[in-house]
């Protein structure tokens, strides 16, 4: 198992060959007006820095083992922080006060999906900087997939949420590139209509090519699951 946390610098860097200014002396020629204004080094964005750490024990036989994955987990996020410990590494990133998402993957569940080991440790984590288990939640889009992949259950720290069937009517986003709706989808048809059956008669076969109908489900509008919109 490998694990990658992200970070950003908050102070700019200088371009790859350029001197920083703050080294650098002006030199003032009395005899030229060009010289009066020095030149200036093209400051790009903060440094990205990557933090990753693997242990070959951490899952055998398609099993974890959460002893050694949340060592791993504890590991980064203190190295990413640099706090001595776990409390005051997520302290740092945290209040106790705030609800914190935690957008897991459940796509190939149960193989080939999060493993509740990491999102176990990272809720630990939360919890030894006082985070209570109401201001956690764990979600992806359908609860069927949660459970398959092995979250949720009693006493698990967490509140689990879904997106699926839990739109936001209010948290209306556009995209002109969005393209076609898909299922789950707070306007998304699942089956359009069939004007072409002859077992109806004439007059209900008018009264459906009246309806309104979406047959690609196209659309530039989408909506936030109320978790994001209302929750987290």
């Amino acid at each position: 198992m490998t694990l990658v946390i992200c970070g950003l610098v908050s102070s700019p860097i200088w371009s790859s060959g350029q001197p920083n200014p703050s080294t650098q002396a002006t030199v003032v020629s009395p005899t030229s007006a060009e010289a009066l204004v020095a030149p200036q080094p093209t400051p790009v964005p903060a440094r990205s820095y990557v933090y990753r750490t693997s242990d070959s024990e951490a899952i055998a036989g398609y099993e974890t083992n959460s002893g050694v994955v949340r060592r791993m987990v504890n590991d980064l996020v203190m190295a990413a922080t640099g706090q001595p410990t776990v409390a005051l590494a997520w302290g740092s990133l945290v209040k106790p006060s705030d609800v914190v998402g935690i957008k897991v993957c459940t796509n190939g569940a149960p193989l080939f999906s999060t493993h509740p080991a990491v999102v176990n440790a990272i809720v630990a984590g939360l919890a030894d900087a006082g985070v209570p288990p109401q201001n956690i939640v764990v979600g992806d889009r359908e609860e069927s997939l949660l459970k398959t992949a092995g979250f949720g259950g009693k006493n698990a720290g967490y509140r689990l949420m879904w997106s699926e069937g839990n739109y936001d009517p209010k948290a209306v986003i556009t995209s002109p590139v969005s393209g076609k709706l898909i299922y789950g989808d707070l306007l998304f048809m699942a089956k359009a209509p069939d004007i072409l059956r002859g077992t109806l008669r004439g007059d209900a076969i008018e009264n459906d090519k009246k309806k309104p109908q979406n047959m690609d489900n196209l659309s530039d509008e989408s909506h936030l699951s109320n978790v994001l919109s209302r929750v987290v």
